[in-house]
């Protein structure tokens, strides 16, 4: 108790990981962050209150340059957080998994869910074309630029989503499916210097 009331254990624990933390005991700063997480999961609001003992796990997993551990660590704090905080935090675990050293799967996953929220979000639809052509993946490539293409209004960006696409299959030998793709944009846009 401090002051006749009782005080929350999240809170013992965001002052001992700042004490560990301020002694350079790294480890042990982990292993409180990690008591938080259970911590909070038993209390009857769950992790999304405590989504800052999540959020520094995984930014420590990256910092020590353990790209999986970060990316466990971002999943959870997806799946625990509130509606308003899920999607920026989906961007944040989809741009992680897509760095090197990451997981493209994770990532096309992600933005895959995002995009369901809002299929004309450019901050979802443009790193997922990327994603998919490292990926190499013609089939869910394909289905992501129809879709793509059909929710988005502004005709500059239904032709970056073609000429990313024509891109690709120039690359895999396609050329008359990328020629197809080419006159689309040109149909939209007759100057569009690249096509």
């Amino acid at each position: 108790e401090v002051g006749g009331r009782v005080r929350e254990p999240v809170l013992d624990v965001r002052e001992a990981v700042e004490v560990a933390t301020a002694a350079g005991e790294g480890t042990r700063a982990e292993k409180l962050l990690e008591r938080g997480v259970a911590i909070a999961r038993a209390t009857s609001e769950g992790l999304a209150t405590a989504l800052w003992t999540v959020s520094q796990l995984a930014e420590r997993r990256r910092a020590a340059g353990d790209v999986p551990g970060a990316l466990r660590w971002l999943e959870v704090a997806v799946e625990a957080a509130y509606p308003e905080d899920a999607f920026g935090l989906g961007l944040e675990l989809a741009r992680a998994a897509s760095q090197p050293g990451g997981d493209l799967e994770i990532a096309a996953s992600t933005y895959e869910k995002l995009k369901e929220r809002d299929p004309a979000d450019r901050q979802v639809w443009l790193p997922l074309l990327a994603v998919y052509r490292q990926i190499g993946d013609r089939k869910r490539l394909a289905a992501h630029v129809n879709s793509t293409i059909d929710a988005l209004l502004d005709p500059a960006d239904r032709n970056t989503v073609r000429m990313e696409y024509a891109k690709f299959l120039l690359e895999k030998k396609k050329d008359k499916e990328a020629t197809a793709q080419l006159r689309d944009v040109l149909g939209e846009d007759p100057d569009h210097a690249e096509a």
